[in-house]
């Protein structure tokens, strides 16, 4: 195994409060712009394009979104994605270990969660390999983000597939939009060490590129036994951009990254003689390189087409128990048609070509090694103003072509209704599916041992689990939710904004390793053992719950937001039996979010944030509960001119080290996730 990132030095949270107390002295007697916000109005009247494909005031989406600025995460002073969505209202953040993370939104969190669809300026991230996204690889440089928008609730008809309890659309910054250099530069305890650097410049009339590289580690943390967690990560990224615009009606982009990520990780390693598990380090290594474009081009005054590109690569080894591979070429074509002023069309399809080479293991079999295939997409959709400025009635459609289940449809209706400019109701229905991802369909992984004389295995001999594969065909074609919502949104005088959603989902899909299928083998290599596979279990599942959420503007330089949302979920009476529980209760009943931003003066700023989150699993199988948490974190900005900030923060304030999650794969270990401090630099030039 590779040499481990350097431990944690005990001298490291020291000497970051000596550096911020000498650092802001030294501001005392600065001078600068007060940061600037944008208002509720502003705020409101922001462009986003995730609930339609097209260019739409936030005010006018008939669906629960929030908009996350780049203000808003250059003030919380977060260093990863995921640390910048904690800062979403009713989204589900939880840190599994030093570089792991589960999100979702409306349920089922999980560090694969299968049901959130991400995008970075439209093109999924979402794993064919794992059906979710690897949160750790996803390093996208925060200081190109121009916004975050995040859309609870499907969206399956308008992004497609795996759609199905929210979308994640990252939009970047144009290259012209960045112009010059940036050095970025984080330290904190417990090992963990941050470098970006970026340029950019034009490259003549209505051309622009910039180019950027970063490098992050972090130390080990602690088990839950007070033990070295084994979860130490190095990442290191290096990416590219490249606009031009044509005219006024054309516009053409191109990107490129290549990424390596290192993560170790502790897992139980199943024996066949006593004492039948072991704790096995492991590392994660994985690779990436990805080419994507983009076209658009105005064709008429009520006529606009894009075109979109791309190619991505993936090498992902677990240790010496999985090797896997993906390469992906994607294609797609879309046009926005303005019909006789009452209609705007959305219009559009897709094809991706996708090669998933594997390498079978001692711990994981892949059948077959190498999969091949081609998916298609076609959706439409129209936007009919029935009156203009009250009534607006959304309509549209999506079928999409996989391959491992042939076709699916995933319609949307939403009607929104204006009565006042301030104030805007809305309801939809809608159904999204999610597809199967090269694990769950084509790999047998041996997953663990049940040791001979327990109740489970009263039998003489030990019975290895096997998982994966499909071995029901009958529930290939069962992975679907549909979706009643309703939701309300209204800002008032420029000094309080309220939004507020609810929703009630029926969600068919399956939980796997849930039940004994046949009758286990007997194997006499390489200790005598029985073999036994376990099948998935179909469900139905209902969830109803309601998001919140609230901004309130007491004076200039100070303002609140709120959030808070509530989650019920009810299954089949034997939900404990299939292990279906583990999967309903992984994302807490209760969300609770509030954040303080305020001016302290011209040059200083504190964005404090304190959240909370219920209890997670069930209460009486201690293996399977989390408690209950608050947690505070908070961030102290000087901006030193115009070019240069400082960054002081503390995280996971106001609690002990916790464990936030309890893994969803089986054989992986829990971590306490601990307090942190940390100090940033920023320099512009």
């Amino acid at each position: 195994m590779s040499s481990k990132p350097r431990p944690a030095s005990r001298r490291t949270p020291r000497a970051i409060a000596l550096a911020a107390a000498l650092l802001a002295g030294h501001a005392a007697g600065a001078t600068g712009a007060q940061l600037a916000d944008l208002s509720l109005e502003d705020l409101m009247r922001v462009e986003v394009v995730s609930a339609s494909r097209k260019t739409q005031q936030l005010g006018e989406v008939p669906a629960s979104m929030h908009v996350l600025t780049a203000e808003d995460i250059r003030s919380s002073g977060a260093r990863n994605l995921p640390e910048a969505l904690r800062l979403v209202p009713g989204l589900d953040v939880a840190q599994l270990s030093g570089s792991r993370w589960g999100i979702s939104t409306r349920g089922f969190t999980g560090r694969y969660a299968n049901k959130l669809l991400v995008l970075v300026d439209g093109r999924s991230v979402y794993s064919p390999l794992y059906s979710g996204v690897i949160w750790e690889a996803e390093r996208v440089p925060l200081d190109t983000i121009e916004r975050i928008e995040v859309l609870h609730g499907p969206a399956g008809s308008v992004w497609g597939s795996n759609a199905v309890n929210g979308v994640i659309n990252i939009i970047t910054r144009e290259a012209g939009e960045t112009p010059g250099g940036l050095v970025d530069l984080a330290i904190g305890d417990g090992g963990r060490r941050m470098l970006r650097a970026r340029h950019g410049a034009e490259a003549g009339e209505g051309t622009a590129w910039r180019i950027g590289a970063m490098a992050d580690e972090g130390g080990a943390g602690r088990n839950v036994a007070g033990g070295d967690a084994n979860d130490s990560y190095r990442q290191a990224m290096a990416d590219a951009r490249w606009d031009r615009r044509w005219s006024a009606d054309a516009r053409s982009t191109l990107e490129a990254q290549v990424l390596r990520s290192k993560s170790d990780e502790l897992q139980d390693e199943a024996l066949y003689v006593p004492p039948y598990v072991q704790p096995l380090p492991l590392r994660l290594s994985f690779d990436r390189a990805l080419l994507a474009a983009r076209h658009e081009q105005r064709v008429s005054a009520g006529l606009t087409t894009n075109l979109r590109a791309g190619f991505t690569a993936e090498n992902v080894r677990f240790g010496d128990r999985a090797d896997l591979r993906t390469r992906v070429l994607d294609l797609e074509a879309g046009a926005l048609w303005q019909v006789a002023g009452e209609h705007e069309l959305s219009l559009g399809g897709g094809l991706r070509r996708m090669d998933l080479p594997a390498r079978s293991t001692d711990w994981m079999q892949v059948d077959p090694e190498q999969r091949r295939g081609v998916e298609w997409s076609l959706y439409a959709q129209d936007e009919w103003t029935l009156v203009p400025s009250r009534w607006r009635l959304t309509a549209g459609a999506r079928v999409d072509h996989d391959i491992y289940r042939g076709s699916h449809l995933q319609p949307n209706l939403r009607l929104l209704f204006s009565p006042a400019t301030d104030l805007a109701l809305w309801g939809g229905l809608s159904r999204a599916n999610r597809t199967l991802s090269r694990g769950e369909s084509d790999s047998v992984v041996k997953i663990a041992v049940i040791p001979p004389g327990t109740p489970a295995n009263p039998g003489a001999l030990p019975i290895q689990l096997l998982t994966g594969g499909a071995q029901d065909p009958n529930l290939l074609d069962s992975r679907y939710t549909d979706a009643f919502e309703l939701g309300v949104r209204t800002q008032r005088g420029g000094v309080w904004s309220f939004d507020l959603t609810a929703f009630a989902h029926r969600m068919r899909d399956d939980v796997g390793a849930s039940m004994i299928a046949g009758v286990p083998a007997f194997v006499a290599l390489p200790q005598p053992h029985l073999e036994a596979n376990t099948a998935g279990a179909p469900y139905t599942v209902h969830l109803r719950g309601v998001e919140a959420s609230a901004e309130w503007r007491p004076a200039n330089g100070w303002r609140h937001q709120f959030g808070a949302s509530y989650l019920e979920a009810r299954g089949p009476g034997d939900a404990s039996a299939t292990g279906l529980d583990r999967l309903m209760y992984a994302t807490p009943r209760w969300l609770a979010h509030w954040r303080s931003v305020i001016d302290l003066a011209a040059d200083w700023r504190l964005d404090a944030r304190l959240r909370h989150a219920g209890e997670r699993g069930a209460p009486d199988v201690p293996s399977q509960h989390v408690a209950a948490y608050t947690a505070l974190d908070a961030t102290l900005s000087w901006r030193a001119g115009k070019s240069a900030e400082l960054q002081f923060g503390a995280t996971n304030l106001l609690r002990p080290p916790t464990v936030e999650f309890l893994p969803d794969l089986v054989l992986a270990t829990a971590t306490r996730i601990e307090r942190g401090v940390f100090l940033r630099w920023r320099q512009g030039f």
